[in-house]
């Protein structure tokens, strides 16, 4: 690249003779994102060219070499495809596809949080994207929102679903196929509020369960509107690497108690006690799904202008009394779709095409289908359950009392005989 550029992309510029950067879409500490014009298909297409590093950092342009020879192992929906890289006056750039649509930091900072059926088919597009690295010995060490892009399907794709989520930028990853590391004990790399306790204290060899840390941190994120720390850098990196995570429930006291122990393993700060696997993870969360995932009414939710007025006492008429319909799982652990997909073809918890959610004028308003069933048992519930406990104790109790007794007229019985 130029001298004059400083090894900064400029609009116009040509790199490797072949891409001309039109616009910057996105820049980092150590690399800048541009839409460019590939002059040989005439279509656009991402790239990345690295900044120009610091005098002596050698490692830090190894390092965007090997994120290119890394991501070019990686094919399917949850990678961006690796289309040509190189160097462009002594410069490494990346040509990548181009992504339509927006990356979950972008999401959230429109929504404070998503609900649970979104965020578990966020969790399983993640989770195929990492089974593939992590079998190929890729950890990627830097998951976090922005780095996890909502991307829209083409129009021929979209039969089932709109977006598909890609995992993003692979160059702090570490790979097994290298034998040296540029990371060495003591260096701490990562994303500050994502990082996982290893990382923060810069133990050097982390393994798949750091990966899998991020993602319950990102989760948690989703889920509460809150990340897992808070506070100033150094404030988090001791906290991540003393403290344990509050309880979802605590922080958002809506979201079911049937998460916090998901939470509670999914973000341990030891591995040993962590989910051990990105497909432990996705299991722990479907089981607590599946414990809040409930049975009342899938009603639509009321308006704004609040419910409608209940109806006045008339007379029968032969008409069919409105009913009900009740959406019920495909399989055990499978959510339900969030009201925005319940026509959605690509919904996750398919629900009879020929239902039709209305709301009955008999249903109260606090029955919609943005309200989750409650973990807490009721009192009536408890008391029944009490008093079955003590009716088993007394019959039990009774029983043993015979047995006692019966056995001891036997003894009597014997010892007169003789």
């Amino acid at each position: 690249m130029p001298p004059s550029a400083a090894g900064i992309a400029e609009p116009g510029l040509v790199i490797g003779a072949r891409y001309r950067l039109e616009e910057k879409i996105g820049a980092g500490g150590m690399s800048s994102i541009w839409v460019a014009l590939d002059l040989v298909s005439q279509s656009r297409v991402a790239v990345k060219v690295m900044v120009k590093p610091e005098a002596g950092r050698t490692d830090l342009v190894e390092r965007f070499r090997r994120e290119a020879e890394v991501a070019k192992k990686f094919r399917g929906p949850p990678f961006v495809a690796i289309l040509d890289h190189g160097e462009h006056d002594g410069t490494p750039y990346i040509v990548m596809q181009l992504l339509d649509g927006e990356n979950l930091q972008q999401r959230l900072a429109r929504r404070e949080a998503l609900e649970i059926g979104e965020v578990q088919v966020l969790l399983e597009d993640v989770a195929s994207g990492l089974r593939v690295a992590h079998r190929l010995g890729v950890i990627h060490r830097d998951l976090k929102p922005a780095n996890l892009f909502f991307a829209r399907l083409p129009e021929r794709l979209r039969s089932r679903r709109e977006e598909v989520v890609k995992i993003l930028d692979f160059g702090i990853a570490r790979s097994d196929a290298y034998a040296d590391r540029l990371t060495k004990a003591g260096h701490i790399v990562g994303s500050l509020y994502y990082m996982s306790p290893e990382q923060a204290r810069a133990d050097g060899e982390v393994d798949a369960r750091s990966d899998v840390w991020q993602v319950g941190a990102i989760l948690y994120r989703c889920l509460t509107g809150r990340r897992p720390f808070e506070g100033s850098p150094g404030e988090v990196l001791r906290r991540v690497a003393r403290e344990d995570v509050a309880p979802p429930s605590t922080v958002k006291p809506d979201l079911p108690r049937a998460f916090d122990p998901f939470f509670a393993r999914a973000l341990a700060r030891s591995p040993v006690d962590r989910y051990q696997s990105i497909d432990e993870l996705v299991a722990g969360f479907r089981d607590a799904a599946k414990l809040v995932s409930g049975t009342r009414p899938a009603v639509r939710a009321p308006s704004p202008d609040g419910p409608p007025p209940l109806p006045t006492a008339a007379p029968r008429t032969s008409e069919a009394p409105p009913t009900v319909v009740y959406a019920r799982l495909s399989s055990p652990g499978t959510m339900p779709p969030p009201a925005a997909a319940l026509d959605r073809a690509d919904a996750r918890a398919p629900v009879d095409a020929r239902a039709r959610f209305e709301t009955p004028p008999t249903v109260p308003a606090y029955f919609s289908v943005d309200r989750l069933p409650s973990q807490r048992p009721s009192p009536w519930a408890s008391e029944c359950e009490d008093r079955k406990r003590r009716s088993d104790w007394f019959l039990a109790s009774v029983l043993g009392l015979t047995m006692i007794a019966l056995v001891a007229i036997v003894v009597l019985a014997v010892s007169f005989t003789r």
